[in-house]
């Protein structure tokens, strides 16, 4: 197998930078939403002087996500191709089985044979030799798990006051 290494890690992006360029246009109408909450709580917080904080998540995995091969979302969907290749590469037929029993790739389930359930999942980019991620690689992401992020949400909810968080 192979795996392709990250030439250098990205840099995180600094806060000062935030809104300060054009919105990228396929997340445009997210943005925007999530600005308007932003600044909905700093509002409120200057008009009324509530403690309203709005916590902004990255892309969240965790328990129960979505890891349906058509519609699911980046991470979940490399999970499931890495775990469904990792099976085939073992020669572990009943994990297939299961797992496509549990979430059918097109139609095909477990009851179909190897010969459908190995040409679904080659149109997936998953094989028993490599996994084919899809995209060009150039968008930065970062992942978080939903976990963690509730824990922080509640660190913020006991910890944190609005007139902390700007200058």
């Amino acid at each position: 197998s192979t795996c392709i290494y990250p030439r250098e890690a990205p840099q995180p992006m600094k806060e000062e930078v935030l809104l300060t360029s054009p919105l990228e246009y396929t997340n445009e109408p997210y943005a925007i939403a999530k600005i308007a909450g932003l600044k909905m709580c700093e509002s409120f917080n200057l008009q009324y002087g509530t403690n309203y904080i709005a916590v902004m998540p990255t892309n969240l995995y965790g328990p129960n996500d979505n890891f349906h091969l058509e519609n699911s979302h980046v991470l979940p969907a490399m999970i499931r191709k890495v775990y469904l290749a990792k099976c085939l590469n073992e020669g572990n037929w009943d994990a297939v089985r299961k797992d496509i029993d549990l979430r059918p790739v097109e139609g095909v389930n477990g009851r179909n044979t190897d010969e459908e359930i190995l040409e679904k999942l080659a149109k997936f980019g998953i094989t028993p030799e490599a996994v084919i991620l899809w995209g060009t690689g150039k968008p930065l992401r970062e992942f978080l798990w939903s976990e963690e992020m509730a824990d922080a949400s509640v660190h913020v909810l006991l910890n944190v006051d609005f007139k902390d968080t700007y200058k």
